[in-house]
């Protein structure tokens, strides 16, 4: 095994200080984009610091507030939305018309962004816990991150899901009553954004009974929402946008840049809507679960392993399913990185923990994880800023920067799914499948 779950956090009782320091780094960042606003050159100022800002603050907020506007006047918002300027139609899952009733518009953009916002950026504060001056300098760099930065100034709906997958988090490290209510939540997520439904697969550490429950469950549960939805829902897949950004934190990306580097040799590049593209885009996630897989075996092998409480292990692992769920279908932007920082609280506590044990190795690919999930947040900051002085590095250098940059996003994806094989491997479900003989010959 490559991560163990103890009864109590071996985090030492963590200096305040370090708390209160992070606080006033987040408080002081807010400042000067403040001062920024009202002098001016916001948007230059949060683009050098790796944040696509606009004219308008909390932009991703306002679509679905303008879906609930539309839709209450019986507009269809799946085909048209003449309640945003931007016309964005519908892209998101139907949970967020259960909100139709409650009268919120666009006319709440502000009040609704800076409040979501908020409780994101301080929530994060509250669950990064140092414990001493390295790990909060590192803590620093993660609380003031442009992919974090970015989520918080947009207000997009994908730090609702955060917090309620935090919550969730909580649940899960409960007993049978409230692990129950956490798959409730994480359901309900689903229903919102789609892709949390994959966090289900948490129900793994489960019983066997209590797996094939939650599994049939959610299974019935997602008929019947395609049953009633189904049309709509295949309208929302195509009405979802694909990001433009140097770094998307998908499997695309280093096609992508492969491309470029290819077109800067040869002079011309493959074009992406051909049968190659669509190949190229199905063996790339192949490649990496066999990647994760052989780093799973690897990492056993090596003595790896990390230690946390359960509801820390409950984090990592839901940040572990997001992510790589996310990052292997493609579908993915620079924002949804927020959701590696469920992963920090148990890689600290592992690493700097009493009770840790000096395997050299732990250590080694402990820090080695965090170094790469801090380079995935900052990486938008690296790319506009070379875009910027792109006269002075070159095309090439550009590209192959870039090339390595997303070698270094699959790094860490493929280290992280290794946790998920681990989690697979023992499910007292999949024992019980072994032990029935059904896959002893595999």
């Amino acid at each position: 095994m490559i991560y163990q779950e103890t009864e109590t956090s071996n985090r030492p009782q963590r200096p305040i200080g370090y708390q209160i320091g992070l606080l006033a780094l987040l408080l002081a960042y807010l400042a000067l984009m403040v001062l920024a606003w009202n002098g001016g050159f916001y948007q230059e100022a949060a683009r050098h610091l790796g944040v696509p800002a606009f004219e308008t603050l909390f932009l991703d907020i306002v679509g679905p507030l303008s879906w609930l506007e539309c839709a209450r006047q019986g507009i269809d918002v799946f085909t048209t939305n003449p309640c945003d300027i931007a016309n964005r139609i519908y892209n998101y899952g139907h949970g967020w018309l259960i909100l139709m009733g409650t009268g919120l518009s666009t006319a709440d953009t502000v009040w609704a962004g800076a409040l979501t916002s908020s409780v994101f950026l301080f929530g994060i504060v509250a669950l990064l816990r140092p414990m001493d001056l390295g790990q909060a300098l590192y803590c620093a760099l993660i609380v003031v991150a442009p992919a974090i930065m970015f989520a918080a100034e947009r207000a997009n709906v994908d730090i609702v899901i955060f917090l309620l997958v935090l919550a969730a988090a909580g649940l899960l490290s409960m007993g049978l009553v409230g692990r129950l209510l956490g798959y409730v939540v994480l359901f309900f997520c689903g229903l919102l954004k789609f892709f949390p439904f994959f966090a289900l697969g948490l129900a793994l550490r489960e019983r066997t009974k209590v797996f094939f429950a939650v599994t049939a469950i959610s299974a019935i549960g997602v008929a019947i929402y395609i049953g009633l939805y189904g049309s709509e829902i295949w309208t929302v897949f195509g009405n979802m946008p694909w990001t433009s950004h140097p770094i998307e934190f998908t499997t695309r990306g280093l096609a992508k840049s492969i491309a470029a580097m290819w077109h800067l040799v040869f002079g011309w590049e493959p074009d992406r809507r051909g049968l190659w593209y669509d190949i190229v885009r199905l063996l790339l996630p192949l490649a990496g679960i066999w990647l994760s897989f052989r780093s799973f075996k690897w990492l056993r092998r090596s003595g790896f392993c990390i230690k946390a409480s359960k509801t820390e292990m409950t984090l990592f692992l839901l940040g572990c399913v997001i992510i790589c769920f996310c990052f292997f279908t493609g579908r993915n932007f620079s924002y949804r990185a927020i959701f590696l920082v469920l992963c920090v609280p148990a890689l600290l506590t592992a690493l700097g923990g009493v009770d840790n044990d000096d395997n050299r190795q732990t250590k080694k690919i402990g820090w080695t994880i965090l170094v790469l999930l801090a380079f995935s947040l900052w990486s938008s900051a690296v790319f506009y800023n070379l875009q910027a002085i792109g006269d002075v590095i070159g095309d090439f250098a550009y590209i192959v920067i870039w090339v390595l940059a997303e070698v270094l996003n699959w790094a860490l994806v493929v280290l992280l799914a290794a946790f998920i094989w681990d989690l697979a491997a023992r499910s007292p479900a999949w024992g019980a499948l072994v032990r029935s003989g059904k896959f002893a010959d595999r």
